[in-house]
Protein backbone atom coordinates (compact mmCIF):
# COMPACT_ATOMS: atom_id res chain seq x y z
CA UNK A 1 0.00 0.00 0.00
CA UNK A 2 1.31 3.38 -0.84
CA UNK A 3 1.31 6.00 1.99
CA UNK A 4 2.33 9.57 1.76
CA UNK A 5 5.75 10.84 1.65
CA UNK A 6 4.64 13.25 4.99
CA UNK A 7 4.17 10.14 6.95
CA UNK A 8 7.28 8.61 5.81
CA UNK A 9 9.28 11.39 6.56
CA UNK A 10 7.94 11.75 9.95
CA UNK A 11 8.01 7.89 10.83
CA UNK A 12 12.21 7.79 9.53
CA UNK A 13 12.94 10.87 11.85
CA UNK A 14 10.82 8.96 14.31
CA UNK A 15 12.82 5.51 13.97
CA UNK A 16 16.39 7.59 13.28
CA UNK A 17 15.83 9.08 16.95
CA UNK A 18 14.79 6.02 18.67
CA UNK A 19 18.33 4.16 17.00
CA UNK A 20 20.10 7.05 18.61
CA UNK A 21 18.29 7.05 21.66
CA UNK A 22 18.60 3.37 21.73
CA UNK A 23 22.05 3.12 20.62
CA UNK A 24 20.24 0.86 18.22
CA UNK A 25 19.30 -2.14 20.86
CA UNK A 26 14.89 -1.63 21.25
CA UNK A 27 12.53 0.80 20.57
CA UNK A 28 12.28 3.62 23.40
CA UNK A 29 9.06 3.17 25.52
CA UNK A 30 8.81 7.25 24.76
CA UNK A 31 8.97 6.64 21.15
CA UNK A 32 6.62 8.66 18.85
CA UNK A 33 6.57 5.95 16.05
CA UNK A 34 3.23 4.59 17.48
CA UNK A 35 2.01 7.90 17.25
CA UNK A 36 2.98 9.30 13.87
CA UNK A 37 1.23 6.04 12.59
CA UNK A 38 -1.93 6.37 14.35
CA UNK A 39 -2.45 9.83 13.48
CA UNK A 40 -1.65 8.75 10.01
CA UNK A 41 -4.24 5.82 10.47
CA UNK A 42 -6.74 8.36 11.56
CA UNK A 43 -6.99 10.11 7.90
CA UNK A 44 -7.87 7.72 5.69
CA UNK A 45 -10.91 5.55 5.27
CA UNK A 46 -11.28 2.36 8.16
CA UNK A 47 -10.99 -0.44 5.53
CA UNK A 48 -7.51 0.80 4.65
CA UNK A 49 -5.67 0.83 8.41
CA UNK A 50 -4.96 -2.59 8.64
CA UNK A 51 -2.78 -2.40 5.15
CA UNK A 52 -0.96 0.78 5.73
CA UNK A 53 -0.34 0.15 9.45
CA UNK A 54 0.78 -3.24 8.34
CA UNK A 55 3.55 -1.29 5.36
CA UNK A 56 4.37 2.00 8.01
CA UNK A 57 5.41 -0.83 10.76
CA UNK A 58 7.82 -2.65 7.60
CA UNK A 59 9.19 0.44 6.24
CA UNK A 60 9.89 1.40 10.09
CA UNK A 61 11.70 -2.19 11.19
CA UNK A 62 13.48 -2.07 7.46
CA UNK A 63 14.97 1.93 7.96
CA UNK A 64 16.00 0.68 11.55
CA UNK A 65 17.81 -2.89 9.89
CA UNK A 66 19.84 -0.36 7.02
CA UNK A 67 20.96 2.13 10.16
CA UNK A 68 22.40 -1.12 12.39
CA UNK A 69 24.02 -2.74 8.82
CA UNK A 70 25.65 1.10 7.64
CA UNK A 71 26.69 1.05 11.56
CA UNK A 72 28.29 -2.34 11.67
CA UNK A 73 29.71 -1.46 8.24
CA UNK A 74 31.71 1.79 9.49
CA UNK A 75 32.11 0.39 12.72
CA UNK A 76 32.49 -3.69 12.64
CA UNK A 77 32.36 -4.55 15.99
CA UNK A 78 29.48 -2.52 16.98
CA UNK A 79 26.73 -4.17 18.46
CA UNK A 80 23.32 -2.80 19.44
CA UNK A 81 23.02 -0.81 22.53
CA UNK A 82 27.10 0.12 22.07
CA UNK A 83 27.39 3.57 21.95
CA UNK A 84 28.78 4.70 18.15
CA UNK A 85 29.45 8.08 16.18
CA UNK A 86 26.23 9.21 15.53
CA UNK A 87 27.43 10.84 12.39
CA UNK A 88 27.75 7.75 10.60
CA UNK A 89 23.94 8.04 9.51
CA UNK A 90 24.00 11.06 7.65
CA UNK A 91 25.64 8.48 5.36
CA UNK A 92 21.67 6.96 4.64
CA UNK A 93 21.59 6.92 1.05
CA UNK A 94 17.49 6.12 0.94
CA UNK A 95 15.13 7.30 2.70
CA UNK A 96 11.75 5.72 3.58
CA UNK A 97 10.27 7.76 0.84
CA UNK A 98 11.90 5.92 -1.89
CA UNK A 99 9.85 2.52 -0.24
CA UNK A 100 6.68 1.07 -0.59
CA UNK A 101 5.51 -2.37 0.51
CA UNK A 102 2.70 -4.27 -0.97
CA UNK A 103 -0.04 -5.93 0.91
Amino acid sequence: MSVSDKVKSDLEKVVKQDFISSNGAYIPEESKRHDVIKQYLNTIPSEQRNSASWTLSRMAGDYASRMETLVKKNNPGWKPGDAFDTSILNQMEDTLCGLDFKV
